[in-house]
């Protein structure tokens, strides 16, 4: 290659350099072609992220990241983590690439890990690595909006939990029991309950009734909503059985089909200076014998 060549193409490098300068790219990004477009340290203005929890995500510990693109290009997520104090380890978002068209909205459902209880400090938050419109590559770790209020819901449910575990794990019994009653049929749900051996106790003050489900009141006859229960338990207290009586609350097929939270039974306990409801959530085998108890109980009306 002659000399006046050589002084050609390095005036051109230095003239594409240049170039990047003024247009704001690092020199690392640039080429005789034209300059790589900068990473974003941001969301682009017009995207926002919001989280929340819809009802069948309950029992399948699941969160909703909701990517709202307020903007006039596609976003291309390559990377999500939802992380916060009070979850055991991030929650990662596993199926990608997922692009959010221009102006839509998308939801990016993550698993949560175990509860942290210990009280850490700290705020949620939702680290996102993506391609905004032509390739534009970016990152950015934002604080969700949380229109619902659901996040200290979710955390005082799962803590609640923890606490219960550790007096006393809970077992669904290995098949419903149905008998007559007043002249209607009555599902019987035992729960087994174990004490761990180690200290504390709970009490489980009441249940109430589900979406499908009333509770069959033996001083009455009828169904209530709430039924008392008053039953403490001691971790260094004997094993015991708490017992449940179903009857139908609906029996429309369309209640049945759309089910999602009929067959979680809501326990109301107290446990130290804490109070709330615990949903123990039945097996499919045990959904299964509650469904087809619902379909005779309720052909019997």
């Amino acid at each position: 290659m002659n000399r006046r060549r050589v002084r050609t193409l390095s005036g051109l490098a230095l003239l594409g350099s240049i170039a990047c300068v003024l247009g704001g790219c690092v020199l690392d990004g640039c080429a005789l072609g034209g300059c790589a477009p900068a990473a974003e340290q941001e969301l682009p203005p017009g995207v926002e992220v919001s989280v929340h929890q819809n009802r069948p995500d309950t029992e399948d510990r699941r969160l909703q990241v909701r990517i709202t693109n307020g903007t006039e290009a596609p976003l291309t997520v390559l990377a999500l983590t939802f992380t916060s104090p009070n979850l055991s380890a991030p929650a990662h978002y596993p199926k990608v690439p997922s692009t959010v068209r221009a102006g839509g909205v998308l939801d990016l459902p993550v698993t949560l890990p175990d509860a942290d209880c210990s009280g850490n400090p700290g705020t949620p938050r939702v680290d996102i690595e993506f391609e905004h419109g032509n390739g534009r590559p970016g990152s950015a770790s934002v604080v969700p909006d949380d229109p619902l209020q659901q996040l200290d819901g979710i955390t005082e449910l799962d803590c609640l939990g923890d606490a219960i575990a550790k007096v006393a794990t809970i077992s669904e019994p290995e098949e419903i029991r149905v008998d007559s009653l007043g002249g209607r049929l009555v599902a019987f749900v035992d729960l087994a309950i174990a004490p761990t051996g180690a200290s504390g106790s709970f009490t489980i003050r009441s249940v109430d009734d589900t979406v499908l489900f009333g509770l069959f009141d033996p001083a009455s006859a009828a169904s209530v909503q709430s039924l008392p229960l008053d039953l403490t338990v001691d971790a260094a207290g004997p094993p015991t059985t708490l017992t449940i009586p179903l009857v139908p609350g609906r029996c429309d097929a369309h209640a049945t089909a759309e089910d999602k939270r009929g067959t979680l039974l809501p326990l109301r306990v107290e446990i130290g200076d804490s109070s709330g409801i615990h949903y123990f959530a039945l097996s499919d085998d045990r959904k299964g014998e509650l469904y087809g108890f619902l379909s005779d109980a309720c052909s019997t009306r």
